[in-house]
């Protein structure tokens, strides 16, 4: 197991992401429960790309993700019905850019 994220909202939901990269499974492995661990739903979409690192749930919108991949930032709007992924020059604007000095 890579990450585990509580939820913030309900006692019972969490989340995991799995990486199973190393075994040459490089889709992305989230997941959600709402049962205490019972039973799990997968959150991946076509959407994504590379395997998933770490997951991590808005503390104020409970429908609002964010997902670290390989390859990149994902945004959830509808708690993991469907992704965006962020476009944004982040390492520019973080200081770490051919900007900075």
């Amino acid at each position: 197991m890579a990450f585990i994220e509580p939820s913030r909202f309900e006692a019972a939901e969490a989340f995991v992401v799995l990486d199973d990269h190393r075994r040459s499974n490089f889709a992305p492995l989230i997941f959600r429960t709402r049962d205490w661990g019972r039973t799990w739903n997968s959150l991946a979409t076509p959407d994504l790309r590379g395997w998933a690192l770490a997951l991590v749930q808005d503390p104020v919108r409970r429908e609002l993700l964010f997902l670290g991949t390989e390859l990149g930032l994902y945004v959830s709007l509808d708690a993991g019905g469907s992704w965006l992924a962020v476009h944004a020059r982040l390492a520019d604007r973080l200081g770490d850019g051919p900007g900075a000095p």
